[in-house]
């Protein structure tokens, strides 16, 4: 396009709005711009509520569905955490957990 053209459109559009926010233009030239302009039909109050109810509604279904992984999960990671302390006390006391297992070697053997 041509050089600065959108700086002139953009402080046109400024004063446009300047004079039909101030009520200094007639209803129908506005109209008429807006026509001409192909400007989008402005949302009704109807739509704004059912977009922020879905929109809503949107983020109830990820929290909750966010929950219900994290419950389905929560045993998996208890094990996890249990399993890790497990080897962390043997690193630290190998002679305690020797003694441990071979206690719950002869009490599984006495079981069979």
């Amino acid at each position: 396009g041509l050089p600065g053209t959108t700086a002139r459109l953009d402080a046109w559009f400024v004063a446009l709005a300047a004079c039909c926010n101030a009520r200094g233009c007639l209803p129908s030239t506005i109209a008429f711009v807006l026509q001409y302009l192909e400007a989008p039909e402005p949302k009704s109050l109807t739509d704004s509520a059912k977009s922020a109810a879905t929109s809503v509604a949107d983020k109830f279904r990820n929290a909750a569905r966010s929950a219900k992984q994290s419950m389905e999960q929560a045993p998996q990671r208890a094990q996890h955490a249990a399993e890790d302390a497990a080897f962390g006390f043997a690193k630290q006391n190998p002679k305690m957990a020797m003694s441990v297992a071979g206690s719950l070697a002869k009490s599984a053997a006495s079981r069979w």
